[in-house]
């Protein structure tokens, strides 16, 4: 994942110059190769030699020959979004149509996997055959993986440092609990709010290959006017879905769960907060930092991170169960964020003010939204139609609340919709 960020920035840099993009493409390209090949052959042999399902870790090689010939970073550098929208689109389609055919029963596992392997490796295949438009093959020649060695493992150090850290909490949980549900609490609220926040980390896909080309060319007035964009998105996601969350998480757990699960309720309300501070640690660290070359300033704040999170487990966890490890990772987190923050602002590269951009805005609305919703639906029981009815009328207030308020953020997006809807019409009149 962190070299196909670091590949997405270095090919936006030289997104002028074909004969660098073409050297660090397969500078790059040969690095990830090398890297999934030594991963391959330790797979291999840990669980493809003697066990008891051999067969289906031999087919989930494929799965890594799939991502060494993933190249999607090569066009999301050049922003070439388009292409990997329809690819994936069609992958998926094939994939699911396949699904529904061949798997009937749970003898067909190995169905299942297949598809799934081999519409992976097709899918990423398939975004070589015009790749010649933008590398050029005779450039093959002037690839220097060194060049590119220590910046990729210095990236990749704060993702190991998360993936431990991650599931260093569970680990924690169960050893210092001796419960394994509280396991099960901890790993369930995780993955909701981990859900929740999907589409504001997937923002920085389209950003850090803008960033990383504009700072490269010294325009920093656009880089800053893209970081502003960004936090705003941000704040205008993040408000809601942290409130939204607090709002229905008690309707949500038990359709959604089981009633057994009710102490992720508490967990949820607990640790949504997590959904703000990562998106800026995350716009901050992946999105800025890395375009700008000082990725090693977002590795520390992670790692110094990871150390508190696990000193906070020892404390909390065998007095407050798995509702420690959550109020770990809130603290943990928010450290990181604001440790970034702080790091940005104080050497002056971003100013407090594009960081916090209306924010006020977003909270104050979020809290509202929260409050209407608890006691509008207060007496409705727990159900998939509560739910959906929760988030409409949430999502109404906080849109009408904002309206109010003349958020500019707003406005922009109701005159998009209403400029596309004219068009649209117009277009079908005729």
């Amino acid at each position: 994942m962190e070299l196909q960020i670091y590949g997405r920035r270095e090919i936006a840099k030289n997104q002028d110059n074909k004969e660098k993009l073409s050297s660090t493409f397969f500078s790059l390209f040969f690095l990830r190769s090398i890297s999934l090949v030594i991963s391959c052959i330790i797979f291999y042999g840990f669980f493809c030699i003697d066990n008891d399902y051999v067969i289906y870790y031999r087919i989930l090689i494929l799965e890594i020959i799939s991502t060494m010939l993933d190249i999607s970073w090569l066009y999301q550098g050049l922003e070439e979004f388009k292409k990997i929208t329809i690819r994936n689109f069609i992958i998926k389609v094939i994939s699911v149509s396949l699904i529904f055919i061949l798997v009937k029963d749970k003898n067909d596992l190995i169905n299942y996997m297949l598809i799934y392997v081999i519409t992976n490796v097709l899918g990423n295949g398939a975004l070589w055959i015009k790749i010649r438009k933008y590398v050029d093959f005779k450039f093959i020649k002037d690839i220097n993986i060194l060049k590119y060695l220590m910046p990729a493992i210095t990236m990749l150090i704060p993702q190991i440092a998360t993936s431990i850290y991650t599931v260093l909490d569970k680990t924690m949980i169960g050893s210092l609990c001796n419960d394994v549900a509280e396991v099960g609490y901890y790993e369930q609220s995780q993955k909701i709010i981990k859900l929740s926040m999907t589409i504001i980390t997937s923002l920085n896909t389209v950003m850090i290959p803008r960033i990383a080309k504009n700072y490269s060319d010294g325009n920093k007035e656009a880089v800053n006017n893209y970081m502003k964009k960004t936090f705003n998105f941000i704040w205008f996601l993040a408000m809601p879905i942290i409130f939204g969350i607090i709002a229905i998480s008690n309707k949500l757990v038990p359709w959604f769960l089981g009633e057994e699960f009710d102490k992720v309720v508490l967990l949820l309300c607990c640790t949504s907060p997590i959904i703000l501070f990562i998106s800026i640690s995350t716009t901050i660290g992946s999105q800025y930092l890395m375009s700008i070359n000082k990725q090693n300033v977002h590795t520390t704040f992670v790692i110094i991170g990871s150390i508190l999170n696990a000193i906070i487990n020892f404390t909390l966890i065998p007095k407050f169960l798995s509702f420690g490890a959550a109020i770990a990772t809130v603290i943990a987190e928010g450290f990181i964020s604001i440790g970034e923050i702080v790091y940005v602002v104080h050497t002056k590269k971003i100013k407090l003010d594009i960081i916090f951009v209306n924010w006020w805005k977003y909270f104050i609305s979020g809290i509202i939204m929260m409050v209407v919703v608890l006691v509008m639906t207060m007496q409705l029981n727990s159900s998939i139609a509560t739910t959906m009815i929760q988030i409409v009328i949430g999502a109404i207030l906080y849109f009408t609340v904002l309206l109010f308020m003349k958020d500019q953020f707003t406005l922009n997006i109701v005159h998009t919709f209403i400029n596309k809807f004219k068009k649209f019409y117009k277009s079908s009149e005729n």
